[in-house]
């Protein structure tokens, strides 16, 4: 399938996640946004925005339903694709989502072995 194409699938995959999701339909949501998740990072990959912010929603999501493992999980694959090298020092930083409702972001500094 053309990428063109690919995405326009994986976007429409999203946008029922969110309509599931707005209509109270949590179960389905999740479904969709896996299908979404799975589709983005097999055609653009995991660092790419649409990738990064499917994984936000489903974390979200699993959150609000009370799936708190599976959130944890989401958030931890969130933190590795965020690490950026700031120069080969071995020091990084990490953007940490915090997905309270204010989705506030906070920098923090570390060392590679601090994280891995």
């Amino acid at each position: 399938m053309h990428l063109e194409r690919q995405a326009f699938v994986h976007t429409t995959l999203y946008s029922m996640a969110f309509i599931f999701e707005s209509q109270g339909q949590y179960n389905k949501a999740l479904e969709w946004y896996g299908r979404a998740l799975a589709g983005y990072e097999k055609s653009i990959g995991s660092n790419h925005p649409n990738t990064q912010t499917t994984i936000r929603r489903l974390t979200e999501l699993h959150e609000r339903v009370g799936q708190i493992e599976q959130a944890q999980g989401l958030r931890t694959r969130l933190r590795k694709i965020d690490l950026l090298y700031l120069e080969p020092t071995g020091w990084l930083i990490i953007c940490l989502t915090s997905l309270s409702r204010k989705r506030h972001r906070s920098i923090k500094l570390l060392r590679k072995e601090d994280i891995l």
